[in-house]
């Protein structure tokens, strides 16, 4: 995993982190936003990045290293797609290092297999049917095909696809059984109304996994950061300069 740093003496710290099958790129108007008033850090996956559980542990270590580096400093995460069930995921385990996440058309692990059955909860067959592309990849052959067709095309997408593969084998192993705490951490989740990808959570769904949360939906497909930078931008503004001051 590449880590880019965009050190500023004050400010509070941003962790961005892309989902698939993107880069750090997804992000260039929120890197240009909040430059001139943030410390920026943009993870980028690289094509070794395969499982789920080791990314998890590198995002968790880059968080733990600047908040020692800068203990008094407000830390903030933002994902987009699979980076939301990473960085919610460094939330659960370290949630008295981080100040606030913003999950942008994305979930948790949890609130993801919930919707698939896990755990007793009601199975819904709209994000089933949406996440068909997800455990298709635990079909025979399909991981072989995919890393050879994933290197030769794309170097930079190969990664996000093995991980999304990864994800979904643990997503089989959660759906007999899967309790799990609720974030503590601050949490707003942006979901695109149009999404193709993700259903829109309930508020039932919210207080389930997460302790503290608001929702926002924008009229949006998938890509909100790119289809909607200014509202995006407003939403990790207000989440973590309001905080700040409030």
């Amino acid at each position: 995993m590449r880590v880019v740093e965009l050190p500023r003496a004050e400010g509070p710290i941003l962790i961005f982190l892309h989902g698939f099958p993107d880069s750090s790129r997804l992000w260039e108007a929120q890197l240009r936003h909040f430059a001139p008033a943030a410390h920026l850090v943009c993870l980028d996956l690289a094509a070794e990045d395969h499982d789920v559980e080791a990314v998890t542990l590198q995002v968790l270590a880059v968080v733990r290293r600047l908040r020692r580096r800068h203990p008094d400093r407000r830390l903030h995460l933002v994902g987009h797609d699979l980076g939301c069930f990473i960085l919610n995921e460094v939330c659960l385990r370290a949630p008295h290092c981080v100040d606030g996440q913003v999950l942008i058309n994305g979930a948790g692990i949890a609130q993801f297999t919930s919707r698939l059955g896990a755990s007793g909860a009601r199975r819904s067959w709209s994000q089933s049917l949406r996440s068909l592309y997800v455990l298709a990849l635990n079909a025979p052959g399909v991981a072989g095909l995919v890393r050879a067709v994933g290197m030769r095309v794309s170097r930079r997408n190969f990664a996000p696809i093995m991980l999304y593969r990864s994800l979904s084998h643990r997503a089989w192993r959660l759906l007999r059984s899967w309790e799990e705490a609720p974030c503590l951490v601050p949490t707003v989740l942006v979901s695109g109304r149009r999404d193709p990808f993700l259903i829109v959570p309930c508020a039932a769904e919210i207080r389930r996994f997460f302790t503290r949360a608001s929702h926002v939906v924008l009229p949006t497909r998938h890509w909100s950061p790119l289809t909607h930078p200014a509202d995006v931008n407003d939403i990790i503004a207000t989440a973590t300069f309001a905080a700040r001051s409030a």
